[in-house]
């Protein structure tokens, strides 16, 4: 092409690499609620730049390295940014080094984890770190549908305390969009016009809208169909035993309706669910759905 002919060739250099010694490990809690590891390091000089920490990715990349506290390892900037261990010294260890556990509980709320093997997650849709993610994905059209409320407008929302969990949208007023900017009398009546028909929802999009690991639209109108309101109240097996859900997906809603189940309800109060039932004629042919 004009703009990468074939004649030119683009050489980089290999990644400067050092060798320093892990001190501990932190974990971060990202907008999904993924737990990732970060190992802290004795601050190294790499190519000018200080690195105290590396990313650890996950729990089975530390378990592939086979690194622990106090070791020593050899650090890389990955693509001159991003610091990573490639390489764990085994053969300098002095008997001090510690195993790295896998967590039990979120470092920032203190609700318990749901561990899958390769991912950690938090369940809790009101741990700190990952709720401005959840609002997003509750008001979104596939969930609760409530237009006007994007990503920016939640973030703005957040960042001024008007929403802190997710049932304080529905208890948002005239007042709290006020004096923030871009917001004139038409659009704040418009908003909280929207809030209010997001009550009259169906009840597979309000467990679309909670976000649990993989249960989707579909599965969730199996949900929905299957048990109602008191979906969130079944046994393992239940759920295991629903066409198209397996066990990895009946874990997940026990976990998270484990931790989840009395937000749950307290979501009934707010909202005016709307239940699919399947009519059945004598037969036995289903000829229609109502709501």
């Amino acid at each position: 092409t004009v703009k990468f002919p074939k004649f030119m060739a683009a050489f980089k250099f290999p990644a400067l690499e050092k060798t320093t010694r892990l001190i501990g490990v932190n974990l971060q809690v990202g907008r999904s609620g993924v737990i990732t590891p970060v190992a802290v390091l004795e601050p190294v000089n790499l190519d000018g730049v200080v690195v105290k920490s590396a990313t650890l990715h996950n729990f089975d990349e530390i378990a592939r390295l086979d690194v622990k506290i106090n070791d020593f390892v050899s650090v890389i900037r990955s693509g001159d940014v991003i610091p990573k261990i490639t390489k764990v010294f085994k053969e300098r260890r002095e008997g001090l080094e510690m195993e790295i556990s896998r967590p039990k509980l979120c470092p920032t709320c203190q609700s318990e984890l749901f561990d899958e093997g390769t991912l950690i997650k938090c369940q809790n849709i009101d741990c700190e770190d990952r709720l401005v993610n959840s609002i997003i994905h509750f008001v979104s059209k596939k969930c609760l549908n409530i237009d006007g409320l994007g990503e920016n407008i939640v973030e703005l929302l957040y960042k001024h305390k008007k929403i802190t969990t997710l049932e304080s949208i529905f208890h948002l007023k005239f007042s709290d969009f006020e004096g923030l900017e871009g917001f004139k009398e038409k659009k704040i009546n418009n908003l909280l016009n929207a809030i209010e028909q997001a009550r009259e929802c169906e009840l597979f999009r309000f467990i679309t809208a909670l976000g649990i690991e993989h249960i989707g639209e579909v599965a969730a109108k199996k949900l929905s169909l299957s048990f109602g309101t008191q979906w969130h109240k079944q046994s393992f097996e239940a759920y295991a035993n629903l066409e198209g859900f397996g066990e990895q997906m009946a874990l997940s809603l026990c976990e998270f309706t484990r931790v989840n189940h009395t937000r749950i309800d307290e979501f009934y109060k707010l909202l005016n669910l709307k239940i699919e039932k399947l009519e059945i004629k004598s037969d036995g042919v289903i000829f229609g759905k109502t709501f």
